[in-house]
């Protein structure tokens, strides 16, 4: 199902929260601001979860190009990162408040460093498909679907360059990965 909602703040978890008559939406790859079209993914008593599919209004704060565009490998990868360390910072803090009754007072400035570009050292990558069908990546969110790994900006630049030759081996091999069932 999917369902056209605005987004009002980020959860702790880092998803874009809407208030619906339904109850709360935790949707995926929203920002504040926006208006998106969120598929829904899993219903409960009080709340939802989905991820959005369409943003039919976009944030200022929201980034363009490959890697913004859907990195399964990187929850914000989507968010102008200077944004998204300020919210991280304001999600802690006010968790702290809520849940342990510390004051964000008592942390001081708590500056939030820049993390360097292809930091991974180590990483684990799924497979899927047969021949030129063949794929090599992250899962997408919540699922089973295999999504490229080439423009993750977290991956070094020559495990980026290795994907496309492993990729070709799988293929040319003629083995066949099994997708496993999508969850819903």
């Amino acid at each position: 199902m999917i369902r056209r909602v605005t987004i009002g703040n980020l959860a702790p978890t880092g998803e874009g929260v809407s208030k619906t008559s339904d109850g709360v939406g935790f949707v995926a790859g929203a920002l504040p601001g926006e208006d998106v079209d969120a598929e829904v993914l899993e219903v409960r008593k009080k709340f939802w979860k989905g991820r959005a599919v369409l943003v039919r209004d976009r944030s200022a704060l929201r980034r363009s190009g490959p890697h913004a565009e859907g990195c399964a490998g990187c929850d914000w990868s989507h968010y102008d990162p200077a944004s998204a360390r300020d919210s991280k910072r304001t999600l802690f803090l006010e968790t702290m408040e809520r849940i342990g009754g510390v004051p964000g007072s008592a942390f001081g400035e708590l500056p939030i460093e820049e993390s360097a570009l292809e930091y991974r050292l180590r990483n684990r990558f799924h497979v899927s498909g047969r021949g030129e069908s063949a794929r090599i990546g992250y899962f997408a969110p919540g699922t089973h679907d295999v999504t490229p790994a080439e423009n993750c900006e977290a991956l070094s630049e020559p495990m980026r360059g290795l994907l496309p030759t492993l990729r070709e081996g799988i293929a040319r091999s003629g083995g066949c990965a099994v997708k496993p069932p999508t969850k819903i």
